[in-house]
């Protein structure tokens, strides 16, 4: 459970600086850095891409998944995973690097 968890927070949280922080156009760098402490595997993504708008964390949104299949929204469900799967999640922007950090609780 824990290398799924881990796999779905990174996946969305890399697709969210590739399509969001960078211009189609643009070139840039993620740096991804990761520590064992405790029972807690901590991530920090770091890019120099666009800043989150407002400087702060999207909300999770909450969706109505008992409508029917083709009035399901096709995205959106991104930072409500991360926000349920991770702890300690924290934004910020620093010297042109935004810094996303998070925890995942390892059951090892």
């Amino acid at each position: 459970l824990t290398l799924g968890t881990i796999e779905i927070v990174l996946a969305e949280a890399a697709n969210n600086i590739v399509e969001h922080a960078y211009p189609a156009s643009a070139l840039g760098t993620v740096t991804l850095l990761s520590r064992i402490e405790n029972k807690l595997v901590r991530f920090e993504l770091r890019d120099t891409g666009t800043a989150l708008p407002g400087g702060e964390l999207p909300p999770k949104q909450n969706h109505n998944l008992s409508a029917d299949l083709e009035d399901l929204p096709e995205g959106g469900f991104g930072w409500g995973l991360i926000r349920d799967m991770s702890t300690k999640l924290t934004y910020r922007r620093s010297n042109g690097r935004n810094i996303l950090r998070f925890s995942i609780t390892s059951e090892v």
